[in-house]
């Protein structure tokens, strides 16, 4: 929402009066500078907001990679256990037991699944930016280097697993 709002500032007309005098020519630059200042601001909050964002995903990755393994490495051995049930016992108890793990297991990928495709959407949605009519040279070149930087957005990655995505569910 913040690059939609972005978007519009940037595309919105800064109409410049034609005049000679130094009135008018005080008035576009005002202009001007007030049009400068809302991009900047927006761009900064932009930043801030991805900041917060990226400090939540290193919290996730902190404090839930290593439970988050367990209970993935845990759930596959007792999926292969609950199969083996359904073969040697019963296989109605097996099956629901099975598919009952398959569902504890599938919520942390999809979770982290979710975290990849927002972080897709916010690059798409950032190169989708007309950054081109951005006026400042400052404020177009640390728009770029937080390009660069929101190019390394990824998902949530787990010890000797990858990242914890849909692929790693399949």
């Amino acid at each position: 929402m913040k690059l939609d709002e972005l978007a519009e500032i940037l595309n919105s007309k800064n109409e410049e009066v034609e005049g000679k005098n130094f009135a008018v020519k005080f008035r576009n630059y005002l202009r001007l500078k007030k049009h400068e200042n809302a991009v900047d601001n927006q761009l900064k909050e932009i930043i801030k907001l991805h900041q917060e964002y990226f400090k939540y995903i290193d919290l996730l990755t902190t404090f839930g990679g290593l439970p988050t393994f367990v209970a993935i490495f845990s759930n596959v051995i007792t999926i292969c256990l609950c199969i083996l049930g359904a073969i040697k016992f019963s296989f109605v108890a097996g099956v629901v037991a099975a598919i009952g793990f398959f569902i504890q297991m599938a919520i942390p990928c999809f979770m982290g699944n979710l975290v990849s495709l927002q972080s897709e959407r916010f690059e798409h949605a950032l190169y989708d930016l007309p950054w081109h009519k951005i006026k400042n040279i400052k404020t177009r070149k640390i728009f770029l280097q937080f390009v660069q930087i929101s190019q390394d957005a990824g998902g949530l990655p787990l010890p000797m697993l990858g990242d914890l995505d849909m692929e790693l569910l399949s």
